[in-house]
């Protein structure tokens, strides 16, 4: 990104992208949504739960709370599964991750200012959230991450997502064996190679 170097107090204004948002990010936030960037996958999972951490961060931080929402989501689908659910949420919560959601007066415990950017180039950030879910092993998944502006296409948010912290692990002692998949041990770790 253009905008992530350097202080946040030098930049002036976020890129509006002139591209759509997202419909799915809309209707959990209640609102429109502009310059929508998406990554979507599948998984099939050998494990019970599917979790990962991330940092929501924003330049609407701290100026614009309470006038836009920029907003990030995590949503999941497959068997056992209601629809598609969003696991981006505040913990222990259905509250969807949003400015207006965490700041510096609602959720403040989740929430880091920034106002001279010697972290990143975004106004305010949250501490590190995990986004989780039960799932049933060896079936298949379908996961999107997106992150749009909310009111405004102005002033971008991003999303980090914590490196190799997409995590599927077994909540029993034993691990889960899906078809075409074989298992080593290697000091302790078990290892999963699919054919």
């Amino acid at each position: 990104s253009i905008d992530s170097v350097g202080y946040s107090s030098d930049i002036l204004l976020g890129n509006d992208n002139f591209t759509s948002g997202d419909s799915l990010l809309s209707s959990t936030i209640n609102s429109s949504t502009y310059d929508a960037c998406n990554l979507e996958f599948d998984v099939i999972p050998s494990c019970e739960e599917l979790k990962f951490k991330y940092v929501f961060a924003s330049e609407e931080y701290p100026d614009f709370v309470g006038f836009m929402n920029d907003a990030f989501g995590f949503f999941i689908s497959g068997p056992g599964i209601n629809g598609t659910v969003n696991i981006a949420k505040l913990p222990n919560s259905n509250i969807p991750v949003t400015i207006n959601n965490i700041n510096d007066f609602t959720n403040s415990q989740y929430y880091v200012p920034n106002y001279n950017g010697t972290k990143v180039s975004y106004g305010g950030f949250t501490l590190p959230l995990t986004a989780s879910i039960k799932v049933i092993p060896c079936n298949s998944y379908h996961l999107k991450i997106v992150i749009a502006d909310a009111e405004d296409a102005d002033f971008d948010s991003g999303v980090f997502i914590e490196a190799n912290s997409l995590d599927c692990q077994p909540s029993t002692s034993t691990a889960v064996l899906c078809a075409n998949q074989m298992s080593m041990q290697i000091c302790g770790l078990s290892v999963y190679y699919s054919y």
